[in-house]
């Protein structure tokens, strides 16, 4: 979960509240156990964490609810160390900050989810099953010039996307066409791109020891 200081997921609500805009309702798509979700929420007057699986949601909701989060780190073979975190070591009051934590299709999403002045869509483009669809669809959930904010490693996996959906990351008319081309192709009708992209570093622990460290494109568009 790590400390406030190297934590993708506060580094990155704190980009995301640097970018500038309306204030009143956020979205994150891919939230997590909720970190980011909460760090929104000390500058957005609501916030709404959408993860695809139940369990997720769960602990997401457990965390706002007591304010702790337990979760086992495994050490080695069938040895684990059970972790907790508490929002109050962030700076975080649940009873303040306004965050509801949902379970969601995000290429289908009910009419709820709308109207929000920024949209994270936070390191789950490349496990989509149609993401040409979730794109679509994810730009009248904004405000006129609401944000989104893409996080991707790009990372596409049959076992997630069929091919066929794949947004980039092939060669197409013979020249190497990627996930970026593909975001513009989609987005520029609708979106401006508002700045140069960039690239985070998340860390994401498998073991005690053992840590993988992806490297995620993060583009922003702010909708016309």
């Amino acid at each position: 979960f790590g400390d406030k200081e190297n934590n993708y997921y506060e580094t990155m609500a704190e980009f995301c509240i640097a970018l500038g805009g309306a204030k009143n309702k956020a979205l994150e798509i891919g939230c997590g156990a909720g970190r980011g979700t909460f760090a929104l929420a000390r500058h957005f007057n609501m916030v709404h964490g959408v993860e695809f699986t139940a369990r997720v949601v769960r602990l997401a909701t457990n965390f706002k609810e007591s304010g702790k989060l337990k979760y086992a780190l495994k050490e080695e073979g069938e040895l684990a160390r059970f972790e907790e975190r508490n929002l109050s070591d962030f700076g975080i009051d649940p009873s303040v900050q306004k965050v509801e934590f949902w379970q969601a299709d995000p290429h289908n999403m009910k009419p709820y989810f709308d109207g929000y002045d920024l949209i994270l869509v936070n390191d789950i483009l490349d496990t989509l099953y149609d993401p040409v669809l979730f794109l679509k669809n994810i730009k009248e959930r904004l405000n006129n010039n609401g944000i989104l904010v893409i996080a991707s490693a790009y990372d596409w996996d049959e076992a997630k996307t069929p091919r066929a959906k794949w947004l980039g990351g092939f060669k197409k008319n013979g020249e190497k066409y990627t996930t970026f081309d593909a975001l513009n192709e989609h987005l520029s009708p609708f979106f401006d791109l508002h700045l140069k992209p960039l690239e985070m570093r998340k860390s994401v622990y498998e073991s005690e020891r053992q840590c993988v460290i992806k490297s995620l494109h993060v583009s922003v568009w702010k909708k016309r």
